[in-house]
C-alpha cells in the first residue's frame, strides 16, 4: 500500500498513558465491502500491535483496574471487548428485548468516575463499573420507548462524577443528569452535536456542526460566537489547562478563555474522521489516516500500521 490508496483508516483514540496508546479504525478493503468489524492498534513502549473485532465500534475508552491497564471497545450494537495483556473478555449491552441493535445503535463511550458509560439512539445510556462486568439501563426520563412518536440520539457524554452528567447529540439535544434525574435544556441552536467536555464545576463545552460551540453552566446554555471555522466538531479532549476539539475535516483547534485558536500540527489536514484523548501530558489527534502526539511543546507522526 502507498500513502495514497492506504490500507487502513483511524476513527478513535484513547490513552493510558504516554507510552500506553490505543487507536480503533477499520481495514478499508473490509468497509468497502459493508462487512462489520473493528481493528484496534496498541503502542505500548513504542511497539505496535493489532487484533480485529467483528463489530462496527461506536467508540473506545482506556482505564486502569487493579493497576492494570485495559481497553473497553463498545460495538454500535451492543457487543463489548474489554481488552488487557492477557486477552479479551465479550461482555454484552442490553438484551434483544430492548438493547441497542442495527436500528437504535450505540454512538458513545466515556469514562466517569468509577464508570464507563455508553450511549446512542433514542437517547439510551448504560453504565458499567470498572471493576466488574455487567452493565445497566440509566436512561430512566430521557430514553424514548420503544414505538414512541419522539426521535433523537445521543451522540457524546461527559460527566465531572456519576452525579452531573451531560448528554448530547440530535438536533442540538443536551440532557443534563444532576443526582439521577435527567432533564432536557433548552437548547440554542438545532444543530448536531457530536462533544461534549466537563470544564469544572458544573461548567460544560459542547460543539457539532457548523462549528457550533455552547457553554453549558449549570442549567445555563450559551452559544459563543467565533468566526474561526464553519467545520463539522466531531472530537475533543481537554489537555494542558484547555479544550481541544478536531473536526471532520481534519482541523484542530484549542479553546481557552472563550477563545477559540486553529493549530497548527505541522501536517496539512486530513479530511475525515476526527478524535483526541489525552493522558500523562500527551495528546493524541486521530484523522482519518493519520496519527498525531503532543508533548506539549513539539508534534510527532506515528503509524500504527507499520
Amino acid at each position: 500500500m502507498t500513502d495514497a490508496d492506504p490500507e487502513f483508516g483511524y476513527i478513535f483514540c484513547a490513552a493510558l498513558s504516554r507510552a500506553h496508546l490505543y487507536i480503533g479504525g477499520v481495514a478499508l478493503e473490509l468497509e468497502d465491502a459493508d462487512h462489520p468489524h473493528a481493528i484496534l492498534f496498541e503502542r505500548d513502549n513504542g511497539a505496535w500491535s493489532r487484533w480485529s473485532m467483528e463489530h462496527r465500534l461506536a467508540g473506545i475508552a482506556a482505564f486502569t483496574d487493579a493497576g492494570i491497564g485495559k481497553l473497553l471497545c463498545v460495538g454500535e450494537t451492543g457487543d463489548v471487548e474489554v481488552a488487557d495483556a492477557e486477552g479479551a473478555d465479550e461482555e454484552r449491552i442490553g438484551d434483544d428485548a430492548g438493547g441497542p441493535n442495527t436500528l437504535r445503535p450505540l454512538r458513545c463511550v466515556r469514562i466517569v468516575g468509577h464508570h464507563a458509560y455508553a450511549a446512542g439512539a433514542q437517547r439510551q445510556v448504560y453504565r458499567r463499573r470498572l471493576d466488574a462486568a455487567g452493565w445497566q439501563a440509566v436512561d430512566q426520563g430521557c430514553a424514548i420507548a420503544r414505538g414512541g412518536a419522539d426521535v433523537g440520539s445521543f451522540h457524546a457524554i461527559d460527566g465531572r462524577d456519576e452525579h452531573l452528567l451531560l448528554a448530547v447529540g440530535m438536533g442540538g439535544a443536551i440532557w443534563r443528569c444532576a443526582g439521577g434525574v435527567w432533564e432536557a435544556l433548552d437548547s440554542p441552536s438545532g444543530a448536531m452535536l457530536e462533544c461534549v467536555l466537563f470544564m469544572g464545576g458544573e461548567r460544560f463545552l459542547a460543539a457539532g456542526a457548523g462549528g457550533v460551540l455552547l457553554s453549558i453552566d449549570g442549567s445555563t446554555v450559551r452559544q459563543l460566537a467565533h468566526e474561526a471555522t464553519e467545520e463539522a466538531f466531531v472530537g475533543g479532549a481537554v489537555a494542558f489547562g484547555a479544550a481541544y476539539l478536531c473536526t471532520d475535516q481534519g482541523s484542530l483547534f484549542r479553546f481557552e478563555g472563550d477563545t477559540l485558536t486553529r493549530i497548527d500540527t505541522g501536517a496539512a489536514p486530513v479530511a475525515g474522521g476526527g478524535a483526541l484523548a489525552y493522558a500523562d501530558s500527551l495528546l493524541v489527534f486521530v484523522s482519518d489516516t493519520r496519527v498525531q502526539c503532543f508533548d506539549g511543546s513539539s508534534w510527532t507522526e506515528h503509524d500504527p500500521a507499520a
